[in-house]
């Protein structure tokens, strides 16, 4: 996933990093759990989170990990 500035174009490495920071600190609390993210950073611009499942993944980690990832997104555009 290539993190963006609001015009779909711009590289927004500060987005990645402040991503990649609270999902490290944790705390990230979805339905009754409190969870951390371990994301990893790549792309010429250090803007590009990879994705890089298990073959094994069951449905319910694959909506966790969208859960997640959407949760952090969120927390991150915002500050």
């Amino acid at each position: 996933m290539e993190m963006c500035q609001r015009d779909g174009f711009t590289p927004n490495r500060a987005l990645a990093d402040r991503m990649f920071q609270r999902g490290l600190e944790g705390g990230l609390v979805v339905g009754d759990r409190q969870l951390g993210l371990v994301l990893d950073i790549g792309g010429y611009y250090k803007n590009v989170i990879t994705l890089a499942p298990s073959l094994e993944i069951s449905y319910e980690e694959i909506d966790l990990a969208h859960d997640l990832l959407d949760l952090l997104i969120s927390l991150c555009r915002e500050s």
